[in-house]
Formats: structure tokens, C-alpha cells, sequence
């Protein structure tokens, strides 16, 4: 008997003596099985290539260097993680009641691959997922908030006291939106205490712009496991606050998000490296929406936008289709500010080359240096640059109750847009406003080949005035202008989208205290005009109309009708604009409503690049020549002028009246012109 007492003291000792003395053990030889069995408890393939350390204790320590885990079956992938440098400490008794209890995490150096594949299964479950698709057994009803979907884990199953993560590199790939994001942890400290909720801190960079990013759950095993869970993120980055709170639940096998996200944006375009795209420096954002997202689509209701003064309310549903993402969006905008829109300097772009290859000319050389070709791929785009057209199809409606423009309320409007295989449609833009109705039509497809297209522009009689007082508050200055354009296109963007163009520009503008000035100084008595425009007269000249009617042939325009009148003047003017090689060769020819002493009315060629061109008088020294004979006979010539020429109206009505539209014969030439 005291024989078998000894024997059990000594069993006992020697149990005690691991559990209770920290004694260091290398387990090198052994690190194909502690890796084999690493691999059964993950299912996925585990090697550890550097030294492997475990001090006994209740809470015995595991150090391990060159830990490498491959990724499971169906990602693209081999590698799920990759470490330097970990030491976990784990305790003994609550292993033996089956939960994992983990007393502290250390990492440094971890590379991380995370990825969700086409099927919408994600590489960092632990757990299988595919349980959550089998038949659930009978059983009592569950509690409330009991998981709907996959096996739950108790809160207490896993749980973390410490966490500490140094220097963590990471990717995430989503198989069916696009090519993979990595961003990198400079640390993460957290806890997530047994039956305690999860807590994490992380710092870091992505895209060469620093984040920090707070996680908050439940419980870790509940953050884990395939049950609902609880969780909430706050996220800096780029000068832009978010925070989404909300459950994340497995439907059908596969992963779901229910969020509420609010965001605060000091500046749009501070994201262009996050995004990839150069954005509008839209400033002063608020945005709250609800998101719900599962694999192969998203969908923010409850959409909620501020910016600046404007507010608009709607839904945004994102879905995968096979070729890019689709965007449906609907907005209900109460108030539009143009000036929370208004941005200088964005879109600026260097002119459009003037050799763009046709759609159907596809023997033609691409001449551009490799060394540009680098340097245009290596510019983000603009939203409406080819590239990014290219990213998603996108359907929009957006009703305006209200348009204002600084405090003029421009009416309200309606634009329903849509983007389909890079082409921009807008079907239509309509503007209801107090002064007039605006209606645009447009399709057209920026990229590297001309494409058809079409441009559809009615304006009738628009109170020019709303615009005058937002170049120049204050200003008394108004009237009316209409357009009408017609154009089938045939161009590669907006940056010369007349080129190649067929069709017609008509526009009529009639304003209101605007003087005629100096403009009467080039054609009517050089002495009167001096002393009129020196002294207050309430009868001086005014402008009293503009009209150009030109038709467009292959991005060549003519101007069939081009003329300016005031009450003393008219100004005619010829000549045609050239949209496929950038230039023009315009003249315009004053001509004095009645026979004028003392009378310069030199005719002024306009010509060269839109971007270089001179204004002189046409014919140079022989025209000068020319005028001052003109001016010096013209006590002569102008009795016997005005007996036998008749006059213009001094209020244009001949020339203020005319149409604008469609054509439905040639038309005549300006009286006067």
C-alpha cells in the first residue's frame, strides 16, 4: 500500500513539476509535428522553417519564428499567412472545459493574403461554413438572437487577453470586383477577454495615407465564428471620418453586412490616391446611408448626402454583373447649390490630338514615345476619362426641387443618366426655370477611336441676368439668350467633341443695360462718339442683339448669320471654324446704321489656333490705308450716302426677330451684312 502511495506521489509530482515550473523546452525536432498538427486544427497546410520554444506552466508560452500557412482549396493564392516573430501564452485549465483561453498575443512581422473568391467564401474563416447549409436538426425553438445560420460558438469559446501586432502587411482581393488592395499595420493593440467584448486599435498606412481604425464586437469567438455578430468600425483616412455600425450574419453559407455608415469628407479630392481616380474638390461632405451587403451586391438605402447647402436623399444599389459592376442610383435632391459644385481647375485637360484613329481605321501606327505612353498610363484618371468609364455601368435618375445659384433660384430639374460599355448617355438634363426651360440631350463615348454620338440643346429665352449676377454681383445687367444645337457626333470625348461634327449652332441673345460703348467708336462719328461716352446720357448706345446661325459640316462650321446690333452699329460677320484642326478665320465688318462723318469701320480679321490667335485689320497696311482715305473724304461722301441709302432700324427689330432652329431652306444674309 505505501508502495502504490509513492507511485502516485510521484505521478503527481511529475505532473506538477511542468504545470507549476516554467522550464524552457526547444521543440526544433519536433516542428513537423507541431506543423502537422497545426494543419489539421486550421485545415490548411502548416510548415515552420525557424526556431519553435514552449515554457511549461499553467500558462504555458509558444514562440515560433518562420511560420508559413498555405491557403485553402479555391483561392487564387498559396500563401493564407506568412510570420517572422510570435509568442503566445495559452491556458491549461481552461482548455480542459474546451475553451481557448489566450493570455497574450505578440506578432512581429506578419504577411497577411486575404481574399474572397467569385463564390463569395473568404480564406480567413477558421471555422467551416459549409455546416450552415445542412438541415438543421429538430430542436427547441432558439432563444432570441440566436444564430440563424452556421454553428455558433460560445462567447467564452475564444478568447484573446492581450493582443499586440507589429509591422503587419496585408492584401485583400475580392475575386469578382477587381485587382487586389494592400495596405500595411504599423501596430494593432487589442483585447477580447473571455466573455468580454473584442476591442481593437489599429494604425497604419494604406495607399501612402495614414489610418487608424477602431474594431469593435461582441466577443471574438462571436467575431469569428459563422453566427450574427455585432460589430462596429470607426475609421480615419485622407481627412474623411466613417463609422458603420451593425451585424454581420451568414445567409445561405455565405457572409452579409447590415450597417448603418455615416461619413464626414473635409475634401473629396483628398481620396484620388485611395481611389485611383482624380475627383472634384468637393469640400464640407456629410453622408449617412444604411448598407447592406452580401456577395454580389451592395445597397445603401436610406441615402442621406449634404454638401455645402445642397441635400439630396435616395438609394444606390451596387451589383456584380459579368463584365463590371452595375450602379443603380435614385435621388430626390431638395435643394442643389451650383456653388457647392462649382470647382476651378478640375477638368483641365491639354488639347485632344488631332490624328485620333477612326473606329474603322485599324491600320494605322500608334506613333506615340513609349516613354509618354508610360506617363499618361501612370496619371489617374478623371470620372469621365475613358479609364475610369470603363470601371462600372451605372443607371442614374436625379429630380431637383430646387436650383439655386448663389440667391437666384434657377427652378427645378431632372437628369437621367446612364453609363453603359464607357458610353455616356443623358437622357435628358431638363431644367425648368423661372426665365426659360433647358433641355439636353446627349450620348456620347470618350476613348482612343472616334465613335457616333449625338448633341441635343434647346434653351428658350433663359433670363441671362441669373448668370450676369453670379459673374458679377450686383450688376444690373440681364436679358434673354436661346439656343438651339443640333449635332451628330463623331468624336473621342469632350476635349473636342465637335470634331467631325454634322449638324447646326443657333443662338439669339437680346440683353438688357448692356452699353454699346467703345464698339460705336469703330464705325459711327468718331467725335460724337467720344463726347457720349464721356458724359451721362440715358439715350447712349446699347447693345440691342446677337445672332449667330452656323451650320456644321464634318466639324467645319459656317457662319450663315453672324452679326451684332446696337443702336447705332451693326457688326456682320463671315467666315468659318475649323473644330478637326483647332483653328479659325473669321472677319467682322462694322456697318454704321446711317452714313457717319469722320467714320473709321475697319473690318477686323480674327484668325488662328484657339489656343494662339491674332486680331487685326483685315488686309493690314493696304485696309489702314484704305480707312484713312475713307475718314478724310467723308464730309464729302456722307451728304450724297445718306440722301440716296436708306437707314437701319436703331432698335434692330429687322435682325432682333429673326428664328433660330432647324433649317428648311438656305438662309439669307443679315440685312445690312
Amino acid at each position: 500500500m505505501r508502495a502504490l502511495l509513492w507511485v502516485v506521489f510521484v505521478l503527481v509530482v511529475l505532473v506538477a513539476i511542468p504545470l507549476l515550473v516554467r522550464i524552457p523546452i526547444n521543440l526544433n525536432d519536433y516542428r513537423g509535428v507541431v506543423a502537422d498538427k497545426a494543419s489539421e486544427l486550421l485545415d490548411r497546410k502548416v510548415t515552420i522553417d525557424g526556431d519553435v520554444f514552449v515554457t511549461t506552466s499553467l500558462w504555458p508560452v509558444i514562440e515560433m519564428q518562420g511560420l508559413h500557412i498555405s491557403n485553402a482549396p479555391g483561392f487564387s493564392g498559396d500563401t493564407l499567412a506568412e510570420l517572422k516573430h510570435a509568442r503566445v501564452s495559452v491556458g491549461v485549465i481552461s482548455a480542459l472545459y474546451g475553451r481557448l483561453r489566450i493570455r497574450e498575443v505578440k506578432v512581429e512581422g506578419l504577411t497577411l493574403n486575404l481574399e474572397l473568391n467569385e463564390a463569395g467564401d473568404a480564406n480567413w474563416v477558421l471555422f467551416d461554413a459549409s455546416e450552415a447549409t445542412a438541415e438543421p436538426v429538430e430542436s427547441k425553438p432558439a432563444a432570441s438572437g440566436a444564430p440563424q445560420d452556421g454553428k455558433a460558438l460560445r462567447a467564452d469559446a475564444f478568447a484573446i487577453d492581450v493582443l499586440e501586432l507589429h509591422d503587419i502587411d496585408a492584401g485583400y482581393l475580392n475575386a469578382g470586383v477587381g485587382e487586389e488592395q494592400r495596405f500595411h499595420i504599423d501596430q494593432c493593440i487589442g483585447s477580447a477577454g473571455s466573455g468580454e467584448p473584442m476591442h481593437l486599435d489599429l494604425e497604419g498606412s494604406f495607399l501612402n495615407e495614414a489610418y487608424t481604425l477602431g474594431v469593435d464586437a461582441n466577443s471574438l469567438a462571436e467575431f469569428l465564428g459563422p453566427q450574427q455578430s455585432r460589430i462596429a468600425l470607426t475609421l480615419d483616412i485622407a481627412g474623411t471620418h466613417s463609422k458603420l455600425e451593425g451585424s454581420r450574419s451568414m445567409r445561405n453559407g455565405k457572409y452579409a453586412m447590415d450597417l448603418q455608415v455615416d461619413m464626414e469628407v473635409a475634401d473629396l479630392s483628398d481620396l484620388n490616391d485611395l481611389l485611383g481616380i482624380v475627383l472634384p474638390p468637393l469640400t464640407d461632405i456629410q453622408l449617412s446611408t444604411h448598407l447592406t451587403a452580401e456577395p454580389g451586391r451592395a445597397a445603401l438605402e436610406s441615402l442621406n448626402a449634404v454638401i455645402g447647402d445642397s441635400s439630396l436623399a435616395g438609394k444606390l444599389i451596387i451589383t456584380q454583373e459579368a463584365q463590371r459592376p452595375k450602379v443603380q442610383l435614385t435621388l430626390q435632391a431638395k435643394t442643389i447649390q451650383l456653388d457647392d459644385f462649382i470647382v476651378e481647375g478640375y477638368g483641365e485637360a491639354a488639347p485632344a490630338e488631332n490624328d485620333t484613329p477612326d473606329e474603322s481605321d485599324t491600320t494605322k501606327e500608334n506613333d506615340t514615345p513609349e516613354g509618354a505612353a508610360e506617363s499618361s498610363a501612370a496619371e489617374r484618371p478623371r470620372l469621365y476619362d475613358p479609364e475610369a468609364l470603363q470601371r462600372l455601368d451605372v443607371q442614374a435618375e436625379i429630380q431637383i426641387d430646387e436650383l439655386l445659384s448663389g440667391d437666384d433660384n434657377l427652378g427645378n430639374g431632372e437628369l437621367v443618366l446612364s453609363l453603359e460599355d464607357g458610353r455616356i448617355n443623358v437622357e435628358p438634363l431638363r431644367l425648368q426655370a423661372p426665365g426659360g426651360e433647358l433641355l439636353v440631350e446627349l450620348s456620347v463615348k470618350p476613348g482612343t477611336v472616334k465613335t457616333p454620338g449625338r448633341l441635343r440643346m434647346l434653351l428658350d429665352e433663359f433670363d441671362f441676368s441669373v448668370l450676369a449676377r453670379h459673374l458679377r454681383p450686383g450688376t444690373d445687367l440681364g436679358g434673354v439668350f436661346s439656343v438651339d444645337i443640333d449635332l451628330e457626333l463623331h468624336s473621342n470625348g469632350f476635349e473636342n467633341i465637335f470634331a467631325g461634327a454634322n449638324g447646326y449652332i443657333d443662338l439669339l441673345g437680346v440683353p438688357v443695360n448692356f452699353k454699346a460703348g467703345v464698339i460705336d467708336l469703330w464705325a459711327v462719328n468718331l467725335v460724337s462718339s467720344v463726347v457720349s461716352s464721356s458724359v451721362e446720357d440715358d439715350d447712349a448706345s446699347v447693345i440691342n442683339c446677337m445672332i449667330g446661325r452656323l451650320t456644321m459640316t464634318k466639324g467645319v462650321v459656317l457662319a450663315e448669320q453672324l452679326a451684332i446690333d446696337t443702336s447705332r452699329i451693326r457688326i456682320c460677320g463671315k467666315g468659318d471654324i475649323d473644330f478637326n484642326q483647332r483653328d479659325f478665320d473669321l472677319v467682322m465688318a462694322p456697318v454704321a446704321k446711317r452714313a457717319e462723318f469722320f467714320s473709321l469701320a475697319t473690318p477686323l480679321a480674327v484668325k488662328g489656333d484657339f489656343s494662339d490667335f491674332g486680331i487685326g485689320p483685315k488686309g493690314g497696311v493696304v485696309a489702314v490705308g484704305t480707312t484713312a482715305v475713307k475718314f478724310a473724304v467723308s464730309p464729302i461722301t456722307t451728304p450724297i450716302k445718306r440722301v440716296f441709302k436708306g437707314s437701319l432700324p436703331e432698335d434692330g427689330a429687322d435682325m432682333c426677330g429673326l428664328p433660330i432652329g432647324p433649317r428648311t431652306g438656305e438662309l439669307e444674309a443679315v440685312v445690312g451684312c
